[in-house]
C-alpha cells in the first residue's frame, strides 16, 4: 500500500511539469499513473510546449508558401521548357499527339 501511495505521489511531478510547459497537468498525471512516475517527468520535460510548435508549424506553412510556384503549362516559365515538358506528357500518353501539336503552336506563337 504505501508503494502505492507513493508511486501515486510521484505521479504528481510530471503534472506540475506540465503546467509549467503549459499542457494538461491532468492528462500527465494519469500518464504517469499509469506508465511510470519517472518517465512521464522525463517525456513531458523535452516536449516543446505547445505556442513552441504552433510558431514552429506557422514558419513552415510561410516556408512553403514562400518556396510554392504553380506547377504546369500556366506557369510563367519559358516556352521551349513547357514545350519540353509537354513532349514528357506525350511520350507518357497523358496526352495525344494532337493535344501536344495544339499546345506547342500556342506557346511558340508567344514568342
Amino acid at each position: 500500500m504505501p508503494i502505492l501511495i507513493l508511486w501515486i505521489v510521484f505521479a504528481l511531478i510530471p503534472a506540475v511539469i506540465a503546467i509549467g510547459k503549459g499542457r494538461s497537468p491532468v492528462g500527465w498525471f494519469f500518464i504517469g499513473v499509469l506508465l511510470s512516475p519517472i518517465l512521464a517527468a522525463v517525456i513531458v520535460s523535452v516536449l516543446p510546449s505547445p505556442a513552441v510548435e504552433q510558431q514552429r508549424h506557422d514558419e513552415l506553412v510561410a516556408a512553403a508558401s514562400r518556396n510554392a510556384r504553380p506547377v504546369g503549362p500556366d506557369t510563367q516559365d519559358d516556352p521551349i521548357s513547357v514545350v519540353a515538358r509537354l513532349a514528357q506528357l506525350r511520350d507518357s500518353g497523358a496526352i495525344t499527339t494532337e493535344e501536344y501539336e495544339a499546345k506547342k503552336a500556342e506557346l511558340l506563337s508567344r514568342i
